[in-house]
């Protein structure tokens, strides 16, 4: 298969909606690449630790490769490689770092909202009671979202930048992710769709397995069924995480258009 994508010149700042048919496109004309090393990845994620690292290494690829292609300046798996492993290390403590991030801020989003409901609760109405958890849903929702929205691209800059550290590239994602909240909860929000139906069928699969096979043959052919519907949806993720991430130094940054560098 060629490398060679269909665009000869960079996107350049591009809308929502773009960003996602951009990525789509680029994952239609490379599925058998991504596919592949989204394969490989989720074989590598069976191995703990080091094979988490090949994990995350491999989705900050797959990023890579569809950045490179949004900037008109494709590159082939081996290529890509070369960029990626030395920072092998960082995929691995990155999601860690962010993990942790996300888990503090959900516990001190926590506090106000245990506040705020014990309070409603003494009203000891059922109305009452309904709003409070409704209100808290809500908060805790929309909090998980920001903090996602803010660190979520910190796997791209290791991948395509020179951020060698867990702090860096969370700060890096931080910085670029700036006053655009609400686009990034776009783009995310379309994904999440386009991946629901995929998800949706393998659950149901999935279920109907556990219901109707052997509990000795089960595990096997859920392994089975996760190696295979993975490798489809993590490319979408990356890609778009890829394309998402091109587009915000386009527009904050100005990516010179020949070169590549802001």
């Amino acid at each position: 298969m060629s490398n060679k994508i269909s665009s000869p010149q960079p996107l350049g700042p591009i809308s929502v909606g773009n960003v996602v048919s951009a990525a789509l496109r680029i994952y239609r004309d490379r599925f058998s690449v991504y596919y592949k090393q989204a394969f490989i990845a989720n074989l590598w994620a069976i191995v703990p630790f080091y094979g988490w690292a090949k994990f995350f290494a491999i989705s900050g690829l797959l990023s890579r490769l569809a950045y490179q292609e949004a900037l008109a300046s494709p590159e082939t798996v081996s290529e890509a490689r070369r960029n990626i492993n030395p920072r092998l290390c960082t995929f691995l403590e990155a999601p860690i770092l962010v993990g942790l991030t996300v888990a503090l801020t959900m516990i001190i989003v926590a506090i106000p909202a245990g506040i705020i409901v014990s309070i409603i609760n003494t009203f000891d109405s059922p109305v009452f009671n309904f709003i409070s958890i409704l209100l808290m849903g809500l908060w805790f929702i929309s909090s998980y979202i920001w903090i996602f929205s803010r660190i979520s691209l910190s796997e791209v800059p290791i991948a395509v930048e020179n951020n060698n550290s867990a702090t860096e590239v969370i700060s890096r994602s931080w910085e670029l992710t700036k006053s655009s909240v609400g686009r990034i909860m776009w783009i995310f929000s379309i994904a999440f769709l386009i991946t629901l139906p995929i998800t949706a069928i393998a659950i149901a699969l999935n279920l109907f397995l556990q219901f109707n096979l052997p509990e000795s043959i089960y595990p096997l052919v859920n392994l089975i069924l996760s190696l295979t519907v993975n490798p489809l949806t993590l490319p979408i993720w990356q890609t778009i995480k890829g394309v998402t991430y091109y587009d915000l130094r386009s527009r904050k940054e100005g990516i010179d258009l020949e070169s590549g560098e802001s």
